[in-house]
C-alpha cells in the first residue's frame, strides 16, 4: 500500500495537470472498473479545486473544498443590461448621418455636432463596457462546505463576498417572477440561512432550480455525516 498525502499529491496535480488522466477508470465487460480510480472516486476528481476556474478562485477556495456549482448571471440579464448602450451606438450612425446632411464641412454647427457625436458614442461605448465587466466580475459559487456570492462594484472598485457554510442553510426556494423567465428557464434562487446576512439570493442565473437541487443533495449529506 502506497499512501500519497492529499496535499502533496494536489500539489503534483496542479504542476502537472494531465497525469489526472492516466487515472481515468477503465471498465472490463460487466462495467467493474479493472484500472485507474473507480468511477466515484473519478466523478470527484473532476470536481477537484484544480479544475476551479476565475470565478472559484475569486472565492479562495480551501484546499479540501469541491466545486459542486459555479455560474455567473444570465447571458439575458446582460443582454437587458447592455441592450440601451448598444441601440445607442447602432443609431448614433444613423442620427450623425440626418444631422450632417447638407451642412458645409467647414461651419461652426457641422463642428459642434461632430463633437457632439463623439463624445454621446464615447458614453455609450462606456456604458457598454461597464455593464459587460460588471456582469463578468460577479460570480455565484457552491462548494461542499460553503456557498458563496461575489460582488464586485465597479464603481468603486471594491468586493463583497458573502460566504456561508452549508449547515446553516435553512431553505432554498426558486422564484421566475416573468412568462419569459419561466420560457427562458432564467431566475432566482432565494435561499435563507441562520447566519447574520440572513437571505443570499443567487439572482438572475440560468436554471436556477439546479441551485435547489445542489444545496438540497449537500444539506442531506451533512445531515448524514452528523447522524454518523
Amino acid at each position: 500500500v502506497i499512501i500519497i498525502p492529499e496535499e502533496k499529491f494536489l500539489a503534483f496535480l496542479s504542476a502537472q495537470p494531465q497525469a489526472l488522466n492516466a487515472l481515468k477508470p477503465e471498465l472490463n465487460s460487466s462495467g467493474k472498473p479493472v484500472l485507474g480510480l473507480s468511477p466515484e472516486a473519478w466523478e470527484l476528481a473532476q470536481k477537484t479545486s484544480i479544475k476551479a476556474d476565475k470565478r472559484s478562485a475569486a472565492i479562495n477556495l480551501l484546499p479540501d473544498e469541491l466545486v459542486e456549482y459555479q455560474a455567473r448571471r444570465s447571458y439575458w440579464y446582460l443582454l437587458t443590461r447592455a441592450l440601451p448602450p448598444a441601440l445607442g451606438l447602432l443609431i448614433l450612425p444613423l442620427g450623425l448621418f440626418i444631422l450632417l446632411n447638407n451642412q458645409p464641412a467647414g461651419s461652426l454647427w457641422y463642428g459642434s455636432r461632430l463633437i457632439a457625436t463623439f463624445l454621446m458614442f464615447l458614453l455609450f461605448t462606456g456604458l457598454l463596457l461597464f455593464q459587460i465587466l460588471d456582469w463578468l466580475n460577479d460570480y455565484f459559487v457552491i462548494t461542499n462546505k460553503h456557498l458563496a456570492h461575489r460582488e464586485f462594484n465597479l464603481l468603486t472598485f471594491r468586493s463583497n463576498i458573502v460566504k456561508i457554510p452549508i449547515d446553516q442553510i435553512q431553505s432554498v426556494e426558486v422564484d421566475r417572477p416573468t412568462l419569459l423567465a419561466n420560457l427562458l428557464n432564467f431566475g432566482t434562487a432565494r435561499i435563507t440561512t441562520a447566519a447574520a446576512v440572513g437571505v443570499v439570493y443567487f439572482d438572475n442565473i440560468d436554471d436556477p432550480r439546479l441551485v435547489q437541487q445542489t444545496l438540497t443533495r449537500l444539506r442531506q449529506q451533512v445531515q448524514d455525516l452528523d447522524a454518523g
